[in-house]
């Protein structure tokens, strides 16, 4: 990957920061020869693919725009965890290297992006939550499985959040998530791993940290 964003430097107009040959790797990673692939090797792989590409272009790089685009609309389109958890970990924390940037090189485009896959995710998460204190769920430990393999990718989505856009309603849906998480973990009466019991509660842990350091909590 690196040798080729050197190569399409080298042969591209630098002034627009176009690479050609980047483009079209992309564009095949996040198709179904990607990360929609019906093979969950694959789909891994290429999540990884795709995170080592952020992590190898230039700031001022446009397709670091594109690549946020790709990557938000990829998570939408996990309603049904079609993406194993490992892929998704990527995407996301793909997502959150590219918010870390400095804001300086940062588009205002990126930032928006960024704001709506988390809202997103965040919505998604909760339901998920809420499905579970519903007594009549069928399958509660997959479900189970499901919310704790995503929760290091909330907290990666929160840590690379400005304080700026941490706009009211996102606070409420991290308060909301927090309640529902504690809800869960003091019913005794919900049949869980001790795994996925520490995972909740860990999470609740590093989101009151998170949370009091953009001063938005006061202990």
């Amino acid at each position: 990957i690196k040798q080729t964003i050197t190569l399409d430097k080298t042969t591209s107009n630098p002034d627009l920061n176009n690479y050609p040959t980047v483009n079209r790797i992309v564009t095949i990673l996040v198709s179904n020869r990607g990360v929609r692939h019906k093979d969950i090797q694959v789909r891994s792989r290429a999540a990884y693919a795709i995170y080592k590409i952020c992590e190898s272009l230039d700031n001022e790089s446009y397709q670091l725009i594109s690549l946020v685009d790709s990557l938000s609309n990829l998570i939408s389109f996990d309603q049904s965890s079609l993406l194993p958890s490992t892929a998704e970990l990527y995407l996301v924390e793909s997502i959150a290297m590219i918010t870390n940037r400095p804001a300086s090189v940062t588009s205002e485009s990126i930032r928006s992006n960024q704001l709506k896959l988390f809202h997103h995710f965040i919505t998604l998460l909760i339901n998920q939550l809420d499905s579970l204190l519903v007594n009549n769920v069928t399958n509660q430990q997959s479900v189970y499985e499901l919310v704790s393999n995503r929760l290091d990718a909330l907290v990666s989505l929160t840590k690379s959040f400005p304080q700026s856009h941490l706009t009211p309603e996102i606070q409420d849906c991290l308060e909301y998530s927090g309640n529902i998480l504690s809800r869960i973990t003091a019913n005794n009466q919900l049949v869980v791993s001790i795994t996925i019991r520490h995972s909740i509660i860990s999470y609740l842990h590093r989101l009151l940290v998170i949370l009091k350091d953009k001063s938005l909590l006061v202990l």
